[in-house]
């Protein structure tokens, strides 16, 4: 015992030591470990509110995309082969010229154009009308009122017998260009 006493500062170090390796370390290595893995799941946790934050904008982006999309679609024709597409048009067209009261006098459909960049075909044709310059001016009205869109590209018109009370007669042709979807629309 008296050993004991005389190494009693070394055998306190000793203890001391033993507590720090055995008892201090392994509690500070588990508070160190247990640390970093709260900085994990903070990581993951900021980077989940930021795509949720962008969940929000990317849902608001989707809405005005769609709102875009709507009025885009407006300006095409649905997908269909080209000659029943020619032929729905020309019908259509008739009919009009003969609401507005014009004659028809020609009529030819120029070469489509793929537009890949689109994914649109463009139709091209020629009209060639004679009638009234008053009722020529309805039915180009009614053209830039059309949907889907129809584009009037130009025009080369003569106009005869004007008067004071009266805008006379017109005949001239018409270029028109027409967009149609080249894929059938789910």
């Amino acid at each position: 015992m008296n050993e004991l006493k005389q190494h009693a500062l070394l055998l306190s170090v000793v203890a001391l030591l033993v507590i720090i390796k055995f008892i201090y370390l392994p509690i500070s290595d588990w508070q160190s470990a247990l640390y970093m893995e709260i900085q994990q799941q903070q990581k993951k946790l900021s980077q989940v509110g930021v795509v949720l934050s962008e969940n929000d904008e990317l849902l608001s982006q989707k809405v005005k995309l769609t709102q875009a999309l709507t009025v885009a679609e407006q300006v095409f024709f649905p997908y269909q082969v080209e000659a029943d597409f020619q032929l729905k048009q020309q019908i259509m067209l008739e009919k009009i010229l003969e609401q507005h009261k014009l004659k028809l006098t020609r009529f030819g459909w120029e070469n489509s154009r793929n537009l890949p960049a689109l994914s649109v075909t463009h139709y091209q044709l020629q009209v060639f009308l004679s009638g009234n310059t008053l009722n020529f001016i309805k039915l180009m009205t009614a053209l830039e009122l059309q949907s889907p869109y129809i584009e009037v590209g130009d025009f080369i018109l003569k106009v005869q017998r004007q008067k004071a009370q009266d805008l006379g007669q017109v005949s001239g042709n018409l270029t028109l260009h027409l967009y149609a979807n080249n894929k059938i629309e789910r």
